[in-house]
């Protein structure tokens, strides 16, 4: 009895210093760049302390009694094989047949055929380290002896693959990337296999293990050169020859559903972007600038392509329940374009779900992240991810979104890493102003007064399907939670974006560079009893924020100009002396003669799915001046038609559609000859993996339930 509570004492001690060992391991790699709340760090730690030493406590007896108990001498040999085998597959096999299939390859399928390969592979490793192991283990001396030695080669492994995983070192091609993984994962067998048979052999080793395990950790994690995460990927875009003799670095970024009324600049009862307001005092400042669409997908493609959604076709849910179509091979984007003229070209976005490169965004990109947070690149990511949803946000104060602070440090990092003498095309992507981000850190979480017990007092028996269905009317004290709650993250986005703006003064890249800062889209949060924003076309939704840096800051000033967000690639394409491309329906800023308009096909997803009799139908919006008047016409499939006057009801609140039916025909014929003015792009993509990650990836963003 006595050694086994000996053993026990041992084994918890063992099992409590393997999991401060694990917990520091992911506790260090945060540090690096991320967000993490200190209630996740007190819960892991205390979820690996207490499990670590709970399991300790309980195997190490088994181990040893099973190993010292005569009557089980004969098959000692068999025990001594087992265990080494146990661990192996436990450590390494499982959580690596998890990283190949989750992380390498989870747009593949298991049973493709490159991932079939690598998964043979790998198993193959795992036998040939089993096999290693059984001839280790019977000079092991002691059974705790023998427990401790083992321990320390799946510990290894498991340390080893949360380093890779968090830093890894993407290689050029998809495949190279997938087989540098499995053989990384297979090294890690191999050379805790061979630690382990080494040390079995000295009475020392059991207390050799562990070090000499922290430096094979340490020779995977580094191994390789300049690190970055598991998410991105380095395409095969050759970098061409430049071919402009004045060429400036492009950084355009997207503030992801930030509503115009958000940027001081167009607010002035409260201070929320002081640094985009010193941008736009360096800057040409558009008061009117429409977007094409009003949600993600369909407005990203309009901005990289300059085509309207009816032309570029990334915009409509496919037959089978698809979410909707992504943007086709046969698109010529903005990237695509700069890349041919020698600029090095990276796209570094929060948006998980709406920027997935499965949606075909990375077309030209020679650098691509599109990734969580990266807590979620860890073990515990996974653990993360199986916990209720309302455990992780409130309790945990997780998001399942990176902080704009997270993508700043994967900006920094690309910064440093590219190649200094080429001009850039950096497309950045934040994502504060959207839903899915609920805590940003202290001071700013409770910045303008708000808290969730409060957040929580004022919406006490609200109900949203209420106020779609106009059976229930938002508050003003509800407006005005809407508004902080989003005012603390865009104040917390903006001084992350002033530190981006400080990077690129202190490495001398500002004054030169052409810095375009706008949005894909607004939100409703309660105006026209709707709510999110793909759902409708008023202006809340689609009058963006548009603020243009040129070079050398030749243009500032506020401009009253209507533009739209297909505009700016060829305003981007025409400064730089660049031919813009056939089919492009955008024009430069200053010869802008298009129709202004903006679609929303019909969407059964999310708040469509839960109001089909309100949402399901296309949206056609217009924006015309009709006999001296300044209009804009809603089209409707299902025949509910909307005129509003934008001189004297800019927030759409008196409807005009039955007192005015010739504009109504004026303004359908314009629509009709604008749709048959050009034929839609077909596409050449075949069928879209639509995997459960990017299915997660948009659930967790409300898009679909």
């Amino acid at each position: 009895m006595k050694s086994k509570l000996t053993a026990a004492s041992q084994g918890a001690g063992m099992g409590v210093l393997g999991g401060l060992i694990f917990f520091l391991s992911e506790y260090l790699l945060t540090q690096i760049h991320a967000e993490i709340s200190s209630r996740t760090y007190a819960f892991f730690l205390a979820l690996y302390v207490v499990g670590g030493g709970v399991g300790g406590a309980v195997f190490a007896p088994l181990v040893t009694s099973f190993w010292n108990e005569r009557r089980l001498s004969a098959l000692k040999e068999r025990a001594a094989n087992l265990l080494p085998g146990l661990f192996v597959f436990a450590a390494l096999f499982l959580y690596g047949f998890y990283y190949i299939n989750e992380k390498l390859t989870p747009a593949v399928g298991v049973f493709a055929p490159l991932s079939l390969v690598a998964n043979l592979i790998y198993v193959g490793f795992c036998f040939l380290a089993f096999r290693m192991l059984l001839g280790s283990a019977g000079a092991a001396g002691s059974g705790l002896r023998l427990f401790v030695t083992l321990a320390a080669v799946p510990l290894a492994g498991v340390v080893a693959l949360n380093f890779r995983l968090f830093l890894w070192h993407a290689p050029r091609t998809f495949t190279g990337e997938v087989f540098l993984g499995v053989f990384v994962l297979g090294g890690v067998a191999l050379a805790g296999a061979a630690l382990g048979r080494f040390f079995s052999k000295s009475r020392l080793g059991y207390l050799l293990s562990p070090v000499v395990a922290g430096l094979l950790v340490l020779g995977v994690a580094f191994s390789g050169g300049p690190a970055t995460t598991s998410y991105a990927r380095h395409y095969a875009v050759p970098l061409k020859p430049q071919t402009l003799e004045k060429a400036p670095n492009i950084i355009w970024i997207v503030l992801d559903t930030a509503r115009r009324d958000q940027l001081s600049i167009y607010n002035d009862t409260e201070e929320l972007t002081p640094n985009l307001d010193a941008l736009a005092r360096d800057a040409v400042v558009f008061n009117r600038a429409i977007s094409s669409a009003p949600w993600t997908i369909p407005s990203h493609a309009s901005m990289f392509t300059g085509m309207f959604p009816s032309k570029h076709a990334a915009h409509r849910g496919v037959p089978g329940g698809m979410f909707t179509n992504p943007l086709s091979k046969e698109n010529l984007t903005i990237a695509e374009i700069l890349a041919e003229r020698g600029y090095d070209t990276a796209c570094i976005a929060a948006n998980v779900a709406g920027l997935s490169r499965n949606f075909g965004f990375a077309q030209g990109f020679r650098y691509y992240f599109d990734g969580r947070p990266v807590v979620y690149s860890l073990f515990w990511g996974k653990l993360l991810g199986e916990m209720p949803e309302r455990f992780r946000s409130k309790v945990l104060k997780e998001n399942e979104i990176c902080l704009s602070s997270e993508i700043n440090g994967i900006v920094f990092d690309w910064l440093q890493r590219r190649e200094a003498e080429r001009p850039f095309f950096l497309f950045i992507n934040y994502m504060e102003p959207h839903d899915g981000i609920e805590h940003v850190p202290e001071p700013y979480d409770s910045m303008f007064g708000f808290s969730w017990e409060e957040h929580d007092r004022v919406f006490e028996g609200f109900d949203q399907g209420k106020v779609v269905r106009f059976e229930q009317e938002v508050t003003p004290e509800q407006f005005d939670m809407f508004r902080r709650m989003v005012a603390r993250r865009v104040y917390f986005m903006d001084h992350q974006i002033g530190r981006l703006f400080e990077r690129l003064k202190t490495e001398g890249l500002y004054d030169d560079a052409f810095i375009i800062v706008t949005s894909d889209h607004g939100e409703l949060n309660g105006e026209h009893n709707s709510f999110g924003h793909n759902t409708d076309l008023y202006n809340e939704v689609i009058w963006v924020p548009l603020i243009v840096k040129y070079p050398g800051n030749s243009k500032t000033g506020f401009s009253d100009r209507t533009v739209q967000n297909v505009d700016i690639m060829p305003e981007l394409l025409h400064h730089l002396g660049i031919e813009i491309p056939e089919g492009v329906q955008g024009q430069p800023f200053d010869q802008i003669t298009h129709e202004i308009i903006a679609e929303l096909f019909e969407q059964k997803k999310a708040q469509a799915l839960l109001y089909p009799e309100r949402y399901y139908r296309d949206l056609r919006a217009i924006y015309a001046t009709v006999n001296g008047d300044s209009l804009k016409y809603i089209w409707a499939s299902n025949g509910v038609l909307e005129l509003y006057d934008m001189s004297s009801d800019p927030r759409e609140q008196h409807n005009l559609a039955e007192a005015r039916p010739e504009v109504i025909e004026i303004l359908d014929r314009r629509l009709d000859a604008w749709l048959k003015s050009f034929t839609p792009v077909r596409s050449t993509n075949g069928k879209m993996k639509y995997t459960k990650e990017v299915q997660d990836r948009l659930r967790s963003l409300g898009y679909i339930k």
